[in-house]
């Protein structure tokens, strides 16, 4: 806690299911690789932009939640990739302070956390104290994990 204020932490996560893809197995894969349950999960179903049917599976978690999930991912990627994310950090970043992840949602089904770009498994860190402190939460739970 700074000056008494608590700070508060979120870590957004979402990925789509395509009409192609097993919705089962990514729902699994989210408990089994990042420890995400299905009742912590929201589901919907949209029309992509060619009107096949895209699922959205979202789950948006707070403070130690939050760093737990994030922590979990982080020691379960390759110690090579947490060094690349760890030099990025910087670039990660949006002009609000969010810093965006995107794990590789076919390795991920396969139970490997790894960064990725195509059709990624999406994920937003946020705090309310602001960029600098949800980088600084970042670093921290990487150097936590090895990386």
């Amino acid at each position: 806690m700074r000056g008494g204020a608590r700070r508060r932490l979120r870590l957004e996560v979402s990925v789509h299911a395509h009409a192609t893809e097993d919705e089962g197995l990514i729902l699994r894969s989210l408990e089994d690789a990042l420890g995400i349950s299905g009742d912590e999960l929201t589901i919907s179903r949209v029309s992509g932009s060619h009107g096949n049917p895209v699922t959205i599976i979202r789950a948006e978690l707070s403070d130690e939640r939050a760093l737990e999930v994030l922590r979990g991912a982080l020691r379960r990627m390759d110690p090579s990739e947490r060094i690349a994310l760890g030099r990025a950090v910087g670039d990660l970043m949006d002009d609000r302070g969010r810093i965006y992840l995107r794990l590789d949602k076919q390795s991920l089904v396969l139970g490997e956390v790894r960064i990725g770009r195509e059709d990624p498994v999406r994920l937003v860190l946020s705090s309310s104290a602001g960029g600098r402190d949800a980088a600084e939460l970042l670093e921290e739970a990487l150097r936590e994990a090895g990386g």
